[in-house]
């Protein structure tokens, strides 16, 4: 049984953001593969090509047969808003030079047994294309799917140190930055919707292994791990070695979790990965909900974990939860005062309606109205909403109350409060 699993073991590397410096790339991972190797093939994160007016002359030397790729090498598009000729002539899945692949925008690859699943976008304050997000969403929704070996991304996952002790996160790990900022919120969705074993991800510039993390108790664990910039500097890491039996290969055996494994850090676990989140409604190809957490950091710790209403919270009962939207959810009250009482709470944690943006304003006002017209359709109630300012944690997150009103109460009240 050892020899079966070691003979069934993919071995491959994964490099952070390249930016055009395919020479010092090569170089090392050709030393790499001769000294160590043979790997299956290469894998690169973030930024590979740099400027798009520099692409041709980067890949000049692999096209004309002056170079040579070492080993397969499959990348990314870290701004795809941002047209590259190369990339564009070589299409999703095409050559731009011998054994040098371009992967496209979004999609799952089987690569050597594993099953690779990749999202291109959100390098250097880029966003993500939402078509190449919801087509991440409906692989992960489609009968049958059992998650994925690999996720590949240029950004990092917002929320991703999240679950750990802080005082065990480096004093160095992106000291320029405020880590709720850093990364983006798709990233974080799609790690929970796609199940990876191992997450790679660049665009930060650092490289840093998260302790190995569970979306619940009876799936695998994975492990996130960001890389650095290809560069001279040999204390960053930016090409690491990997060895992994591939899912398909288990025969639906689940490795155990190894010690230390945390609590999935993202928000959308909890509503959305089968973790006991309530049947809330969809919304199109909003089907994996969008979870954004507005942290307020002060001397006893991240205020969202005390805080009833942020999704992240110990304290959160997502069984709860009826509907959620881009900018805020519908949730059974508790402690209902009267039937069909719920409560509309923003996703960000902000202390009153005058802290709301415009799109959560909107969303807010919508969903008032959703609950006015649900009642109204009943012929024997109507909707009244009260916002009503709640300390939580040492900090307040704004909710309105719904209640169902019957007949003359309702309208009376209707005529006397203002409406949103």
């Amino acid at each position: 049984l050892f020899f079966l699993t070691m003979a069934a073991t993919t071995r491959f590397l994964v490099a952070g953001d390249t930016g055009g410096d395919l020479a010092r790339l090569f170089a090392r991972v050709g030393a790499v593969n001769a000294k160590h190797g043979p790997f299956a093939f290469l894998l690169c994160v973030g930024d590979f090509l740099g400027a798009a007016d520099a692409s041709a002359a980067a890949l000049a030397p692999y096209l004309s047969g002056d170079a040579a790729v070492p080993l397969p090498t499959y990348v990314l598009a870290s701004r795809p808003g941002e047209p590259d000729p190369a990339l564009e002539a070589a299409g999703p899945g095409g050559e731009l030079a011998p054994q040098l692949f371009y992967l496209g925008s979004a999609g799952v690859a089987e690569l050597s047994g594993l099953r690779v699943a990749y999202l291109s976008g959100g390098g250097g304050g880029c966003s993500v294309d939402p078509a190449a997000v919801g087509e991440l969403r409906a692989a992960a929704g489609g009968a049958g799917f059992g998650g994925v070996d690999v996720l590949l991304t240029c950004a990092w996952p917002r929320g991703f140190y999240l679950k750990l002790d802080p005082s065990s996160l480096p004093a160095d790990l992106l000291p320029d930055k405020d880590l709720p900022e850093v990364g983006l919120e798709e990233v974080a969705e799609l790690a929970v919707k796609l199940r990876p074993r191992y997450h790679f991800c660049g665009g930060e510039g650092a490289f840093w292994q998260r302790p190995p993390y569970r979306l619940d108790a009876r799936s695998h664990a994975c492990r996130m791990v960001g890389l650095s910039r290809v560069q001279e500097d040999k204390k960053q890491t930016w090409l690491k070695a990997f060895g992994m039996v591939p899912q398909a290969a288990l025969g639906g055996a689940v490795p155990a979790q190894p010690e230390g494994t945390t609590d999935c850090p993202y928000p959308y676990a909890a509503l959305t990965a089968g973790g006991g989140g309530g049947g809330g409604e969809r919304r199109g190809e909003r089907a994996a909900k969008r979870q954004r957490e507005e942290w307020v950091k002060d001397g006893r710790g991240w205020i969202a974990e005390q805080c009833w209403f942020c999704t992240s919270s110990t304290q959160f009962e997502s069984h709860l939860v009826t509907s959620v939207g881009d900018e805020a959810y519908l949730t059974i009250a508790k402690g209902p005062l009267v039937p069909h009482h719920s409560l509309l709470v923003p996703v960000a944690h902000k202390a009153s309606s005058l802290d709301l943006s415009a799109a959560e304003a909107a969303e807010v006002r919508s969903y008032i109205s959703a609950v006015r017209r649900c009642f109204a359709a009943r012929g024997e109630s109507v909707s009244v909403s009260v916002t009503r300012l709640l300390a939580c944690g040492g900090r307040s997150h704004t909710h309105a109350h719904t209640h169902a009103a019957h007949g003359w109460l309702g309208s009376r009240h209707e005529a006397r409060c203002h409406r949103p």
